[in-house]
């Protein structure tokens, strides 16, 4: 009993002594920066990751340069590097400050570790992530000592947690069940969802990788996750992790991965120094850019004179959207509240040199595209009336539309421009008397012709007529279609041409339907073509987008009626008929009207004229019985 209890008694001071020394590394670790390794001048090793958006004004990303020590080189300066995107030399920009890191620390211990090799990982990791940022940075901790999944890991940036969750790691006797690289696959799921610029995986393992695959989780499924989603994989081998090449095969096919064997597991600062090498591509690590290019497909190729390494990378640039920098006019810059008493061309002026799609020019929220330079729109006072107007335009450049510039103008009061607007509109008005007298006139000739020779046909053209439903207020109440090409119909469409990214699309005439705010709030901004057919005047309806571009789908709401059944007008174009339904959205409908009527004579229109002979009945004579 004695020697149980003095062996209890020892357990114990060996427990307390190491939550002693993992306490004060956790605690004093965060905020500080790791020391600067001595430079050997040559990078025995340098990778490069792009992280830019498509989008975005210039390209940037992450170089890693290690000297033949594995440690970074600092300092780096970039005029030190040669820096080449598809053969052409080019500058690099460092940014300030590393890149921010997201870290998942995985034990896939069985029980064979032993408390105090727990022990001595808890604490040379603690001393590994001195260099953690609590603004920037997070970190998760995950051992087989848990049954929970390892997707279901928690990063976070406070010391308390990562203590707790480390002394977890030493308390608690690991889980034989819990050692599969399933839980490896779930851990890398975790950190591929975390918004950093660097990821990495920090394994320590006791047992055979090979040993711990299954049907759902094997090595070449983790080595490709971790290569796509660019997750850095390290991984510290302890005694009975097996020999070389399992482990080497996972890890040195990720970003910047790499093996350390730490076959002494009780000897913390061995541990720790591995632990460094290990993380010293994410803490030494630089973000970098690099001047505007063109869109489409780019090569980056860094070297330095000297050193063997060469790193390249490919990452795509899209078109970026192009802002105006000011209005111009004739007599100058067009400032706020700008007086215009006569017509005027207003013309775009862009903020930097690019190729032009058209300009989309609004008065007063109307919208106007002008498709050919100098991109100017002609403002006319006698059409916009006294008072002010509200002026905005956007340019579009390969297909993106660019931000809007707004201002202002003032049409001044002017006597003499009302009175010629009141004597052209009753001078317009005359005109239209006098057209329907003409019409009368030729319509009352010409009907008695139509009766006697029968066959002339009166040609309605095909429209799409609006259904009032519930007196909600939609406008226009009728939508005709185009005699040529098709026409886009929905809630203001040109704001799917972004989406779309086709010049044909953005391209085509657009239809805007507006209306009352229960009217139009499930109404999409792109719902359809519509388009006649000019050889057999059939009318057709396709809802969506196929292509090209980017597709476009229909919202369950919009369909296409026919005898009171929906239609399939998404996959191909649907062919309407007089009386079809088109639902656009819950509270609008359109009813389809086309009508060839033929005027045929009939018993009743077939009346004597004043000079035609009637006709003489057949005689008949009376026979006398």
């Amino acid at each position: 009993m004695a020697a149980r209890r003095e062996a209890s008694w020892v357990c114990l001071r060996v427990l307390i002594g190491l939550l002693a020394s993992l306490v004060l590394p956790v605690t004093l670790a965060f905020g500080q920066q790791l020391a600067p390794a001595q430079s050997l001048g040559v990078i025995a090793r340098m990778s490069v990751r792009m992280t830019n958006q498509p989008a975005a004004r210039t390209a940037s990303g992450v170089l890693v340069a290690l000297d033949r020590d594995g440690r970074p080189l600092d300092p780096l300066e970039p005029t030190a590097l040669e820096a080449s995107v598809d053969g052409s030399p080019t500058n690099l920009t460092f940014v300030p400050g590393r890149p921010s890191i997201a870290l998942a620390a995985a034990f896939m211990l069985d029980s064979a570790a032993s408390p105090q090799v727990r022990g001595t990982l808890a604490n040379a990791l603690a001393d590994g992530l001195k260099g953690i940022d609590v603004n920037r940075d997070a970190v998760a901790i995950v051992s087989t000592s848990d049954s929970l999944a390892w997707e279901q890991a928690t990063f976070t940036s406070s010391a308390d947690a990562l203590q707790t969750s480390l002394n977890q790691v030493i308390l608690q006797e690991p889980l034989d069940a819990m050692v599969s690289l399933e839980q490896v696959a779930g851990g890398l799921r975790a950190l591929a969802s975390q918004q950093r610029e660097t990821r990495v995986v920090l394994l320590f393992t006791n047992r055979p990788l090979a040993s711990a695959a299954s049907a759902a989780a094997t090595l070449g499924t983790l080595r490709s996750f971790a290569s796509d989603n660019g997750v850095q994989l390290s991984v510290v081998a302890l005694a009975g992790a097996g020999g070389q090449g399992v482990a080497e095969a996972l890890a040195e096919a990720t970003p910047n991965g790499r093996v350390e064997y730490a076959l002494n597991a009780t000897n913390r600062t061995d541990v720790a120094r591995r632990i460094d090498l290990l993380l010293a591509p994410v803490f030494g690590a630089h973000h970098f850019e690099l001047p505007s290019l063109p869109a489409g497909n780019h090569t980056l190729s860094l070297g330095r004179p000297g050193s063997p390494a060469l790193a390249t990378a490919s990452f795509v640039t899209s078109s970026r959207p192009v802002q105006i920098d000011s209005f111009l006019t004739t007599a100058g810059p067009l400032t706020a509240a700008y007086e215009i008493s006569q017509p005027t061309w207003v013309q775009a002026r862009a903020n930097e040199a690019a190729p032009i799609d058209g300009v989309e020019w609004t008065v007063d929220g109307r919208a106007t595209y002008v498709t050919s330079p100098p991109w100017a729109l002609l403002l006319d006072p006698e059409q916009l009336g006294e008072g002010r107007h509200d002026l905005a335009a956007r340019i579009i450049s390969e297909g993106r539309a660019g931000p809007f510039l707004t201002s202002s103008i003032v049409v001044p009061t002017d006597v003499l421009r009302t009175v010629r607007t009141v004597v052209r509109s009753w001078g317009l008005i005359g005109l239209l008397l006098i057209a329907n007298a003409i019409v009368l006139v030729l319509f009352v000739r010409t009907g008695s012709a139509a009766r006697t020779y029968g066959g002339a046909v009166t040609e309605f053209l095909p429209t799409l007529r609006l259904n009032q439903l519930g007196g909600k207020y939609v406008a226009p109440e009728l939508l005709h279609f185009p005699a040529r090409g098709k026409l886009r119909v929905g809630y203001h469409p040109p704001y799917m041409d972004n989406q779309v990214g086709s010049r044909e699309f953005s391209k085509l005439p657009y239809q805007d339907v507006r209306g009352d705010d229960d009217a139009v709030k499930d109404l999409s901004r792109h719902v359809g073509c519509i388009w006649r057919d000019p050889r057999t005047n059939d009318c057709f309806i396709q809802l969506g987008w196929p292509g090209p571009g980017e597709k476009i789908r229909p919202k369950l709401q919009s369909q296409v009626f026919h005898f009171g059944r929906p239609q399939d007008a998404a996959v191909q174009p649907f062919r309407l008929a007089h009386h079809d339904i088109v639902r656009l959205a819950s509270g609008i409908e359109f009813v389809f009207y086309q009508v060839g009527l033929r005027d045929k004579a009939t018993p009743e229109s077939k009346k004597i004229g004043p000079f035609e002979d009637r006709p003489v009945p057949s005689s008949t004579i009376a026979k006398l019985n």
